[in-house]
């Protein structure tokens, strides 16, 4: 299965996201080819962008919650399988 599709896009909101990017909860979109990891906690993700790395205590990760974006976590998710 192919994570990175650069030419699909979906409807989020009326707006096309390229299905190469996701959005985190603090409005930031990501690019997946920047994820260097990716934490499950409950129904949230945590995701590091840093290539020096990210501490979970520091708050230095972006948060992503499947009650706030479900499409952007439901592509995280996916991984976890």
């Amino acid at each position: 299965m192919d994570m990175f599709k650069t030419n699909e896009e979906t409807h989020n909101n009326d707006i096309k996201v390229n299905q190469q990017f996701i959005k985190a909860d603090d409005n930031k979109i990501i690019n997946k080819k920047c994820i260097i990891w990716v934490k499950k906690i409950d129904e949230c993700l945590k995701i590091c962008t840093k290539v020096t790395g990210c501490s979970l205590e520091n708050g230095d990760t972006h948060k992503l919650c499947k009650v706030n974006n479900n499409d952007s976590y439901m592509a995280l998710n996916e991984w976890f399988k």
